[in-house]
């Protein structure tokens, strides 16, 4: 009876012996330590349920630490996002706002070129408002434009699709149309820009790295380019506000001087110079608007 116990003692010892190492080391591991393997010194069933568990836990380890850097870069880019909005919630002017916001995306994502596409009037094309750097100057000295229509754009998809796509090697893409200003452009991601469930541009940024973008990229500027589109219509706003209060008292101007006039012919001649002169303001403030404000106020209204 002794040696039926004793020879059953050895037999379950030799059994959990190598048993108990993997469970301490999965208990560690399920308590977070990430660093354990265990030693593996048979080639039997239990040696190979040992090599399996260590490749488990490194690939555990390795997914890990892959996901924190993909957490720590996009609360970084996020970061950003919030720090160009910062940095122009204070400007009161459309042409300053986009400029300090390409500038700003440019140089804080590191980023080879960015640009602002705005809807034209007619909404049949998406015209260049501003650019970064010298090429961005040139680019909307020449008045470059991109029909809405155009099948060879990544900027007029992003606007017809109402989404953000990406371009991550234009090397490889039949439909990309180089630009000679732009000529290290590698891959290209576009989003775009909607007020009031209307698209009234595209945010467009450039990489001179292949395979720059992902789909956690086209997340983090579609938000920027949401945060631009808010800021565009608020400053709109102002700038309306603006308008009907130098209109009142323009107004206001006009009829004291027509009350200080001594004659029916000062009156008329006062009334058609300051009307002449109303509508030369309100013809030159309508060439300097920079994007689809009609469609603005239509959204205001609404």
């Amino acid at each position: 009876m002794l040696l039926i116990g004793t020879t059953v003692y050895f037999l379950v010892t030799k059994i959990l012996d190598p048993i108990t190492p993997l469970t301490k080391s999965a208990q560690a591991i399920a308590a977070g330590d990430l660093n354990q393997t265990v030693l593996v010194n048979n080639q039997d069933e239990l040696g190979v349920l040992a090599q399996t568990f260590n490749q488990m836990a490194a690939e555990l380890k390795n997914l890990f630490g892959t996901l924190e850097q993909r957490v720590e870069a996009r609360t970084k880019d996020l970061e950003t996002v919030a720090e160009v909005g910062t940095a122009t919630a204070t400007i009161l002017d459309t042409n300053q706002l986009l400029q300090a916001v390409v500038d700003l995306t440019k140089e804080r994502f590191n980023l080879y070129h960015s640009h602002i596409y705005l809807l034209d009037e007619d909404g049949k094309n998406l015209v260049l408002a501003r650019g970064a750097g010298e090429p961005g100057r040139q680019m909307r000295e020449k008045g470059l434009s991109i029909p809405l229509n155009q099948a060879q754009s990544l900027v007029a998809r992003a606007a017809r699709e109402r989404k953000g796509v990406t371009v991550n090697d234009v090397t490889q893409e039949p439909d990309f149309l180089p630009n000679p200003l732009l000529p290290n452009t590698r891959s290209e991601l576009a989003v775009p820009m909607i007020v009031g469930g209307k698209v009234i541009g595209v945010f467009d940024v450039q990489s001179d790295v292949v395979g720059r973008f992902t789909d956690a990229d086209i997340n983090v500027q579609t938000t920027m380019a949401a945060q631009v589109s808010t800021s565009i219509q608020n400053v709109h706003s102002f700038e309306q506000s603006k308008a009907q209060a130098d209109l009142e008292s323009l107004v206001n101007t006009i009829g004291q001087k027509i009350q200080r006039s001594t004659s029916i012919e000062e009156t008329l001649q006062i009334a058609i110079r300051e009307t002449r002169f109303i509508h030369w303001r309100r013809t030159r403030a309508g060439k300097n608007r920079p994007l689809k404000w009609r469609q603005l106020d239509r959204n205001s209204d609404e």
